[in-house]
């Protein structure tokens, strides 16, 4: 797990996976390796600008499906609840380094200042509508 540069650690119910700019390792609950899975071109795993070969792969990808030249690799209700991980681990950063998650509201629990970050004011006229 050592001189792997940035990544994350997240603890699921079922295992683990420790992901970094060039790929991941999935682990059960154990801690035996389930899978490995390797990026073909290794990215720059300190570079703080934050692209790296995955990030081109998964844009180029939704591009290529809002264009209609590709379908999506990921559907929006799974690649959602990624997105939603990188959010909550930079709430974990900014308060108190680690979570209690709800796990069907994807919402932290027990930390107002975490709940706090999932919102935001808009200016008027400037609400998203959804």
């Amino acid at each position: 797990m050592l001189n792997r540069g940035r990544g994350a650690l997240i603890y699921g119910t079922k295992g683990s996976i420790l992901l970094t700019r060039n790929g991941y390792i999935l682990y059960n609950l154990s801690g035996k390796e389930v899978e490995v899975v390797n990026e073909r071109e290794a990215s720059a795993t300190m570079n703080t600008v934050g692209a790296g070969n995955l990030d081109t792969q998964h844009f180029g990808n939704f591009m290529d499906a809002i264009q209609g030249k590709d379908t999506l690799h990921a559907p929006i209700n799974e690649g959602v609840i990624s997105v939603n991980l990188g959010h909550l681990a930079n709430i974990a950063q900014f308060t108190s380094g680690s979570l209690r998650v709800n796990p069907h509201t994807g919402h932290p629990v027990g930390n107002r200042k975490a709940e706090m970050m999932l919102d935001r004011k808009y200016e008027p006229g400037w609400e998203p509508e959804v």
